[in-house]
């Protein structure tokens, strides 16, 4: 023992004698020489030298250009060796520790020299030291960022007992091994063989998760066959276990839950992802494609449901139902989140401390991260997630007996509008107005057709409105107590009522709940008092809370109107907004006509009388715009003009509001404003001195209220 210990001593006097000699004037402290021996052969810069640097010289010499000290950066070779210091001196000089400024700095007693800075309460270990000089001296090589490297295959290790051996990672175990006497002065030795129980329950344990059954030991024991071990690889391998227990690790770097994380920490529904994953390990699917489906499956051309789904990596982050907050706040949380995992799963770097500044340790900028932000902050998505349904977007994933199905129904749909024959409609419309020019009362509508209801707000007082479409159906004032009657006020036909924004009028139950496949049509008018009435005028709808879910008339800050019929906003949706500003402080007609067509392009705005051009902002309504069996709002929210939670707009004045159970055509939603029955007057206009507009509107007319029962998807 005691030869041991000299032999290492006159081996770390040799070596400290060498550094003394290959660096000239740099002696190394005793301490530093003495742990020069433990080094390895060859210092590499990401394992050995970068940790250093990084913890103890980046945040005054590192990426962050704000905080560099002297104008030096450690963190980049040109600009490290080109930087010069004081007695000739480069900061690092490559293969010559004795002309760096860095070697003479963290070797130095004196406290206004050493590096690091005393009043940082940094200090380098005798063994850092020793690593940091070695690297000078073997010439100082930088590499690049550790995952920016592309793993290279290297030559096996020497090994003395090439018996031992059986595979190639068997040569780099016992190559540390054997060389262990070497950094340790203790002789290592390989562990005895595993016995075959041993060795099932090893590879049990890592392929699958699960230990071996009894049955499957006796078997394996009892099979001494050649490629009994090979066999049991194989068979675990197949298992469904086996993607089930390799799934976990990529599930956490994903951040797979079932649950949403915020505040009511509410359920999702994420468990698809989940099997695909297991899948994805099941069907052995390629590194390059598990990678690419994940960050892009829904930009492959034609994606099946399965590069769908796998999209749903960047959905894993958590989501906030919270009333109160500020939706927009929290949607950045998510970009961010999606930018962070995005840049540990796959860049392997925290670009997350560049959301404040130049990162300090990695090389990302705050530029660079927030063009990665961007890249993830396209996403059609709220900040504040519904408690009804499923935050969005999202993707349907039907049954494969249901998608069979639907298949057929497309098949047949398709049939039946090569069936569509515009010239049969413009045949039939010749002959419906030849007998309308003769008769025209007889030849259109009645006035009530289809009527669901008629508020003309003229009761002079009380709660109580008249529906003189139905009586069954009336509507009620609700609201603060001192404002709950709803003022009467000059209307635009009798009298009116003021909403104050405290206050609204309940149409009771069951009424105006519409489903997205159902067409119908909605006439009010309207007069807003200030540039400050924002917000929903009326609705059915539940707001934000649950999504958006129902159909809502909102006016926009910058005076537009919003109109959007959702499952789920802002993705599962129809959303359109008017180009032109709704007028202030004059009576306006607002009407709207839905097709049942779940498509934008049957969704039509009037503002008096005619036809408003929108922005179409989304055209994605695939799921019911109704909560379950009760077909209504969630909570039965029953009112139809005014307060809708924090959404709730004020000062406005209401008259005259008409629901209609079928999508008008032009002509009437113009007899709506005029207070004439425009159909009447193009059709007793004689035939030479009909505009084209009124022609279109007839044909139009007899199309939707006359024709095929397919008429809806005519195009005129």
């Amino acid at each position: 023992m005691k030869t041991k210990q000299w032999l290492r001593s006159i081996g770390i006097l040799w070596l400290s004698v060498a550094l003394f000699n290959a660096c000239g004037s740099v002696e190394l402290p005793a301490d530093v020489a003495q742990a020069t021996a433990l080094l390895p052969e060859k210092i590499d810069y990401n394992l050995h030298v970068k940790p250093i640097l990084s913890d103890r010289c980046f945040a005054c010499h590192g990426p962050d250009q704000t905080k560099q000290k002297a104008g030096l950066r450690l963190d980049m070779a040109d600009a490290a060796y080109d930087h010069n210091c004081e007695n000739n001196l480069k900061a690092i000089a490559p293969g010559n520790a004795a002309k760096s400024d860095l070697v003479k700095r963290i070797l130095s007693a004196d406290p206004d020299y050493v590096m690091p800075e005393p009043q940082t309460h940094l200090t380098l270990t005798a063994q850092e030291k020793a690593t940091l000089v070695k690297w000078i001296e073997q010439g100082a090589e930088y590499k690049q960022h550790w995952s920016f490297i592309a793993p290279q295959k290297v030559a096996l290790p020497a090994i003395k007992n090439n018996t031992w051996a059986k595979n190639e990672v068997d040569n780099f175990v016992l190559s540390q091994i054997e060389s262990s006497v070497v950094k340790t002065g203790y002789a290592l030795s390989p562990q005895e063989t595993a016995d075959k129980t041993t060795l099932l329950r090893r590879v049990s344990m890592d392929l699958t998760g699960l230990p071996p059954t009894p049955v499957e030991i006796a078997a394996f024991l009892a099979d001494k066959t050649p490629g009994a071990y090979e066999r049991v690889v194989n068979r675990l391998l197949m298992s469904p276990r086996f993607g089930e227990h390799q799934a976990v690790d990529w599930l956490d770097v994903a951040r797979y839950a079932d649950t949403h994380g915020y505040q009511d920490d509410g359920p999702r529904t994420m468990w698809p992802y989940r099997d695909w994953v297991i899948q994805a390990f099941n069907k052995n699917l390629s590194f390059d494609k598990f990678v690419t489906w994940q960050l892009a499956g829904d930009m492959l051309p034609n994606p099946t449901q399965a590069q769908l789904l796998a999209t749903a990596f960047n959905r894993n982050h958590q989501q906030s139902q919270e009333g109160g907050i500020v939706p927009e706040e929290y949607r950045a949380e998510y970009v961010a989140d999606r930018a962070s995992t995005f840049g540990k799963a796959f860049l392997g770097l925290t670009v997350e401390c560049a959301r404040c500044h130049d990162h300090k340790y990695d090389p990302i900028s705050q530029k660079d991260y927030y063009s990665l932000f961007a890249f993830f902050n396209s996403n059609n998505e709220n900040g504040q997630i519904p408690y009804n349904g499923e935050a969005s977007p999202t993707i349907t994933l039907p049954k494969p007996e249901a998608e069979q199905k639907l298949r057929f129904i497309r098949t047949k749909l398709t049939e039946k509008h090569r069936e569509l024959n515009t010239e049969a409609y413009k045949n039939g419309f010749a002959a419906w107005l030849a007998e309308a020019e003769k008769a025209p009362e007889k030849a259109i509508l009645p006035a009530k057709q289809d009527l669901l209801g008629h508020f003309d707000f003229d009761e002079p007082k009380g709660k109580e409105f008249k529906n003189l479409a139905n009586t069954k159906h009336k509507a009620n004032a609700e609201g603060d107590d001192s404002l709950s009657n709803v003022s009467s006020v000059v209307g635009k036909l009798g009298r009116g009522r003021y909403i104050h924004g405290d206050n609204a009028v309940n149409f009771g139950k069951d009424f105006a709940y519409f489903e997205r496949n159902q067409a119908f049509s909605v006439g009010i008018w309207l007069n807003l008092k200030s540039a400050k009435t924002v917000g929903t005028l009326f609705h059915k709808s539940n707001g934000v809370m649950n999504g958006h879910r129902g159909w809502e008339m909102n006016r926009l800050a910058d005076g537009r109107i919003q109109l959007t019929f959702s499952n789920v906003w802002p993705d599962n949706a129809i959303d359109l907004e008017t180009i032109e500003q709704f007028p202030l402080n004059a009576w306006t007609h607002f009407a709207f006509t839905y097709d049942g067509l779940s498509q934008a392009n049957g969704l039509k705005i009037y503002i008096n009388g005619r036809q408003a051009k929108v922005n179409v902002v989304n055209d994605n309504l695939t799921q019911s715009i109704l909560y379950g069996k009760s077909k209504s709002n969630w909570y039965s929210d029953n009112r139809l003009i005014g307060r809708l939670s924090d959404q709730r707009a004020k000062d406005f004045m209401v008259d005259e509001l008409k629901i209609y159970t079928r999508p008008l055509t032009p002509l009437e939603v113009q007899s709506l404003y005029s207070q004439q029955d425009e159909i009447l007057k193009a059709i007793r206009t004689p035939a030479a001195q009909r505009t084209a507009a009124q022609q279109q509107s007839l044909l139009l007319y007899y199309a939707i209220n006359f024709g095929h029962p397919s008429r809806c998807s005519l195009q005129f």
